[in-house]
């Protein structure tokens, strides 16, 4: 998979893990004779799903796309063996390719060999955000191991509509192949009906969970060194869910070592991402053996009833701050994190935030050639951090600065907040939620020091009478996730 990459900048390390320890009791499924439908793709890995011949009656083929700029012209053919597979009566244009609004041919009237083209110079197909690319159902009418694969031959974008032709447009995928020019993410799923049920091993035989609340909140799994009845040296794990970067495929042997009984692997994810599963799957030579989906929500769900009464407002406060989040940046909005609780959000006003003394006060950087602090960010998508952004008469005269916080001291160094190189950026990174009210203490070479907290920001946000209700909503969630934090774990 050509995998569109995100660079960031890590420039401190302030790390907090407030961890919930538990053990999983997971269901097994019965035996099933199965074949396998492989799918395959030029863009992107593909992916195996089982079906039972006689059982199963359809199988669907999904393919994500995701880049930067807007799309010009996609043009590709999907086929498949019509002596196992016919196309279900219930794909049309429009349900094929959804995401192509204007424009669109495809073609679903030959068996065995789906064809499309898609173009709009006027305003373009936007993949910014991961959709659906193609999407087929079908009817599962014979049996035996079969082969569904997707070839797109051509894809251009432009950087402006509706000025750009598409003979002119940059090719990003030609002849089949991917040209360089723009990176770019493809991401199979497939899903049979009614679902396989497949014999595999209680995955409580190699797996422990424990849920970790950083700035990024994630799963921490635990897998046992020496599962019982497996050489583990025969072993490897798949990780998959709704994080790229940390979707990996490893011998099991490989993975980070977690203490002298398990290894361990980090799965964190956004605050829009605590109702999405990530899912584990544990292979001996090749052969899946056992598998789990779990989500942060469900984690919550799950520990709810025997938790305590400050752990309860925590665990719900942090599901209305996923929920909030995901409506704030209309991300996954058909599955709050919050559905599942009865906890209405109480709003907050500025003067209900009360900010230490001197957080917020600016000395004078003359002498590191910095003219003045221009703006002061929270972002709270990507983990909760702070962007300090400095606007800069001589950037020769920039020095790293350290922050001091609750966790300790770290060294920070300015980067470029703008391509002209009049604007540099501090970044206070990974702020976990008993931390966001905790004063960050950026010191300077010349002797000068400014603080700052992210409660500080929320507050100002809080007194815009301009704010939306979605702002408001989310900055709310925030505090009360801090708030009950503080409660928890006495900080």
């Amino acid at each position: 998979m050509r995998a569109m990459k995100k660079t960031i900048s890590v420039l401190l390390s302030v790390v907090m893990v407030l961890s919930v320890f538990t053990v999983l009791g997971i269901t097994t499924a019965g035996a099933a004779e199965t074949n396998t439908v492989t799918v395959t793709s030029n863009i992107g890995s593909g992916g195996d799903i089982s079906y039972v011949p006689g059982t199963s009656e359809q199988v669907t083929v999904t393919f994500d796309f995701q880049t930067a700029k807007k799309l010009v012209a996609a043009e590709g053919v999907l086929t498949y063996d019509t002596n196992v597979l016919k196309l279900a009566d219930s794909n049309t244009e429009a349900t094929v390719m959804p995401n192509f609004t204007v424009g669109k041919m495809v073609n679903l009237t030959n068996p065995g060999r789906i064809k499309f083209v898609n173009t709009d110079i006027q305003s373009g197909y936007d993949f910014s955000t991961k959709s659906v690319f193609i999407t087929v159902v079908f009817d599962i009418i014979g049996s035996g191991d079969t082969t569904v694969a997707l070839d797109v031959m051509e894809v251009s974008v432009a950087d402006t509509f509706p000025s750009k032709t598409a003979a002119s447009a940059t090719k990003i995928i030609a002849d089949s192949a991917s040209t360089g020019t723009e990176t770019f993410t493809s991401e199979n799923t497939n899903e049979v009906t009614p679902a396989v049920e497949e014999d595999l091993e209680d995955i409580n035989k190699f797996l422990l969970y424990m849920g970790n609340f950083e700035g990024k909140v994630g799963l921490i799994h635990f897998l046992k060194k020496a599962p019982d009845g497996y050489d583990p040296a025969t072993l490897s794990v798949k990780f998959s869910g709704p994080m790229d970067e940390f979707n990996k495929t490893m011998s099991y042997t490989s993975l980070t070592n977690g203490s002298n009984k398990y290894y361990r692997y980090d799965y964190s994810v956004y605050s829009v991402m605590f109702a999405q599963p990530i899912t584990i799957e544990i292979y001996q030579n090749s052969k899946l053996i056992a598998k789990n989906s779990y989500s942060i929500e469900q984690y919550i769900l799950d520990k709810l009833p025997t938790a305590s009464a400050s752990l309860q407002k925590l665990y719900k406060t942090a599901l209305n701050y996923g929920a909030y989040a995901q409506v704030r940046f209309d991300r996954y909005t058909d599955n709050l994190a919050n559905k599942g609780i009865d906890y209405p959000l109480q709003t907050v006003n500025a003067s209900d935030i009360t900010v230490p003394e001197g957080v917020g006060v600016y000395s004078d950087l003359s002498a590191l050639g910095i003219s003045k602090l221009s703006a002061e960010m929270g972002e709270y998508l990507d983990d909760t951090r702070l962007r300090l952004f400095y606007r800069v008469t001589d950037a020769s005269k920039l020095t790293d600065a350290t922050v001091a916080g609750p966790t300790g001291t770290a060294t920070a160094s300015f980067s470029k907040g703008n391509a002209a190189g009049t604007t540099y950026q501090l970044i206070i990174p990974n702020i976990g939620s008993a931390y966001l009210d905790a004063v960050y203490t950026v010191s300077f070479t010349n002797g000068t020091t400014y603080k700052t907290t992210v409660l500080n920001g929320v507050k100002t946000k809080l007194a815009d009478t301009t704010i939306t209700e979605a702002d408001r909503n989310l900055f709310s969630a925030l505090y009360w996730y801090n708030q009950a934090a503080n409660e928890h774990f006495g900080k």
